[in-house]
């Protein structure tokens, strides 16, 4: 987190960021844009009800911004990502050294074509 106070800092010399307090303030501010994003969605879902309860059409341009809304908040929680296996085990690969397994294939390939 951030440790600045207006009295300790010296208001001639510039506020500074650097990458060790960008990455541990990451998580907070992921979650403050989650929250922003669905303050702005409840936005969305109110005027949509508010049209319908008033018998009319709801704006497009609401469902738009729904539809962003959506859109970045699947890409904040990593929903296009498939999802991690913490098994090793479970790789084909694991404890294989890839480069390995293709010269051997090559190699078997190499003796078909002699034959």
């Amino acid at each position: 987190m951030f440790n600045w106070t207006m009295t300790s800092m010296n208001p001639v010399e510039p506020r500074k960021v650097d990458e060790e307090q960008l990455y541990q303030a990451q998580p907070m501010v992921r979650a403050l844009i989650i929250e922003r994003y669905e303050s702005l969605y409840r936005l969305v879902t109110l005027h949509v009800a508010r049209a319908e309860e008033e018998g009319r059409p709801p704006d497009p341009r609401w469902a738009e911004i729904g539809v962003r809304v959506l859109k970045e908040l699947t890409a904040l929680y990593r929903l296009g990502v498939p999802p991690r296996t913490d098994d090793a085990e479970d790789d084909p690969l694991h404890g294989v050294d890839p480069a390995a397994i293709v010269l051997a294939q090559l190699d078997e390939l190499e003796a078909k074509a002699r034959a």
